[in-house]
């Protein structure tokens, strides 16, 4: 969706294991973010200054969490 509006877009999932480091919480708690909230992933939109390939995918690899 980002690309038909003309943005680009950045998951990023590595939050999860610093959203409790004291720099990364202050960011967190000034976007309105409870203290006793856990972030699992987050993602970066915006307008792209240049037009980049997107990295290759792993085919087939699935993941199944329980």
């Amino acid at each position: 969706m980002a690309t038909e509006l003309g943005l680009g877009s950045c998951w990023i999932n590595q939050i999860r294991e610093c959203c409790d480091d004291a720099k990364v919480r202050a960011i967190l708690t000034e976007y309105g973010v409870p203290e006793d909230h856990l972030v699992i992933c987050s993602a970066a939109i915006g307008y792209i200054a240049k037009e980049t390939p997107a990295k290759p995918r792993k085919e087939g690899t699935v993941s199944f969490t329980e």
